[in-house]
């Protein structure tokens, strides 16, 4: 009897803390790790040490010596008090060589862009017409932070240098939008920074359009004659215009934040189709900093594709029946993997 007293006495010391639990367990600023964790512990646990001027910013050295600042930097890495079993992980792995441990919420998404001249000017053109209020020089400012640049003029000689490709955070582009009095919604960054990130694989990858790898065979007409040639070819440009519309990006960021939960093998095998993984990628969703999460929508094919093309991933197109490339292609991804995100997203594999 003594023995099992034991192990359950250590099972419960060893348990993670959660929700209140989690009070006692950090006393010091130099402790925390995000603004919105040492609020968590000023408010909810009573740590006033962690507020010594009593101004209600906690740790000014991770909080910031203002309101703004604060709020923008809370807004920009939300704290959540771990689940019971303290871990971010679920269930049980299908096949543990090859499969991806299961979250229970969306990783964060991992957005870079190549800096060039054209990339700047398609990320200002987003920028001008999502936030029209804000004067021209805070928005190119804060997208240089965003971009970990210090300043817009740092970024605009990058673009004249060897290619450099730094990760996108709202965190500064809120931030400073935040100290000029511009309370934004990050989202509009990630938007600026993703189309111009579609517009870069576009220009690599120029047989890509909404509808997939091209447009697939030649359809019939309403006269029930077949396309033209021409016809054909007019049908691919429209589609690929569509590729570029502000509309794409959402989609794009989304299929991003799935196709980066899985990584990437030597070869091309079945069962990682396009079709089947952006069907997948639409019951999804992606978080991004600065409070924002893409919530579940339509994702087509073509655009499903340009994000796994962006993280990495090589592709092989498949000859129809009639010799013609289908507009659906296979990765170079575990089918594993892929079978064990499909089952947790959407509760089922092929």
């Amino acid at each position: 009897m003594l023995p099992v007293l034991v192990a359950s006495l250590m099972a419960l010391l060893a348990a993670p803390a959660s929700g209140q639990e989690l009070c006692g367990t950090k006393s010091l600023c130099k402790e925390m790790t995000t603004c919105a964790e040492a609020k968590y512990f000023l408010d909810q646990c009573g740590l006033g040490r962690l507020d010594a001027d009593n101004d209600g910013i906690p740790c000014e050295s991770v909080c910031g010596k203002s309101d703004a600042t604060m709020a923008a930097r809370m807004n920009a890495q939300p704290f959540a008090a771990p689940s019971a079993d303290g871990s971010p992980f679920h269930g049980r792995l299908r096949n543990r060589r090859t499969a991806l441990p299961l979250r229970r919420s969306e990783p964060m998404l991992d957005l870079r862009v190549e800096i060039s001249p054209a990339a700047i000017d398609e990320m200002k053109l987003r920028l001008t017409r999502a936030l029209p209020d804000v004067k021209s020089s805070h928005r190119v400012e804060g997208l240089a932070r965003g971009l970990g640049f210090r300043t817009y003029a740092a970024m605009k000689a990058q673009a004249l240098t060897p290619a450099s490709s730094p990760g996108a955070d709202a965190t500064g582009f809120c931030e400073y939008l935040a100290d000029q009095g511009f309370f934004v919604d990050g989202i509009h960054f990630y938007r600026a920074v993703g189309a111009a990130a579609l517009a870069q694989v576009m220009e690599r990858e120029p047989q890509l359009s909404y509808w997939g790898y091209h447009v697939g065979p030649p359809k019939r007409r309403p006269d029930g004659k077949w396309e033209s040639a021409l016809e054909h070819q007019d049908r691919f440009r429209s589609e690929r215009e569509l590729l570029k519309s502000e509309s794409v990006v959402d989609e794009f960021l989304l299929a991003l934040g799935l196709v980066q939960r899985i990584t990437p093998t030597q070869t091309i095998r079945g069962g990682t189709g396009s079709y089947r993984l952006k069907h997948v990628a639409e019951k999804s969703s992606c978080r991004l900093p600065c409070g924002v999460e893409i919530q579940p929508q339509y994702v087509a094919n073509g655009t499903l594709i340009v994000a796994a093309v962006y993280a990495g991933f090589r592709y092989k197109t498949h000859i129809d029946a009639r010799g013609y490339e289908g507009v659906n292609v296979t990765f170079n991804m575990s089918k594993a993997a892929v079978d064990d995100l499909d089952r947790m997203i959407r509760g089922r594999a092929a």
